[in-house]
């Protein structure tokens, strides 16, 4: 019974770690490229394809 136990807070250790790795990953990636998307997305006149960004934005 202790084994699983040890077992299964293992697991919840891993899963919490790799949920961090990932959160801090999209984090680091939407950080770096903030810039980018800040210059040729809102600084460009509004067209259609603009406000389909916008909207795929929302959906997603």
């Amino acid at each position: 019974m202790s084994s699983d136990s040890q077992s299964l807070v293992a697991t919840l250790l891993f899963d919490n770690y790799l949920a961090l790795v990932i959160t801090t990953a999209v984090t680091y990636d939407y950080v770096i490229t903030l810039p980018k998307e800040i210059n040729y997305i809102w600084n460009r006149p509004w067209t259609f394809v603009s406000l389909m960004f916008i909207l795929g934005s929302l959906l997603s």
